[in-house]
């Protein structure tokens, strides 16, 4: 297992990025911190995701602009394991609760957004082309 810590918002876009596919980060917070625990097993990924977001609230986002530069087939699940998420994608909008999960399509635009401290496990499958966890580390 690979642990990685983020301290400012550039750096945690950076390393989303290469764990999972290409986002956006935004974040009104000064003092930011994050962390991703790896673990690989056969052809699956997961990667617990925590993040202080504390006052402002953060965001994560997918971008037509970004799909059109990477377009990837590929579905994302993430678990909720603390705190509050909400999820938008294709016109639809939920909140999930600790114990609960989301699967969005990494080929469609969608925003990930919490305004507390989170806690989730995200499940990935690994692409052929070596995208994935293992090149976060």
């Amino acid at each position: 297992m690979a642990t990685v810590t983020a301290t400012s918002q550039e750096e945690w876009e950076e390393l989303c990025s290469r764990a999972f596919v290409p986002l956006r980060v935004t974040s009104g917070e000064r003092s930011f911190l994050a962390t991703m625990d790896h673990h690989v097993a056969d052809s699956v990924s997961f990667t617990r995701v925590r993040a202080a977001v504390r006052t402002v609230g953060g965001e994560v986002s997918r971008t037509a602009a970004l799909i059109e530069e990477d377009d990837v087939d590929m579905a994302l699940f993430s678990l909720q394991l603390g705190g509050v998420t909400t999820v938008e994608q294709q016109g639809r909008r939920t909140t999930i609760d600790a114990a609960e999960g989301a699967l969005y399509l990494a080929d469609e635009p969608y925003r990930l957004g919490a305004a507390v401290t989170i806690d989730s496990l995200v499940v990935k499958p690994r692409s052929t082309d070596g995208r994935g966890v293992e090149r976060a580390s």
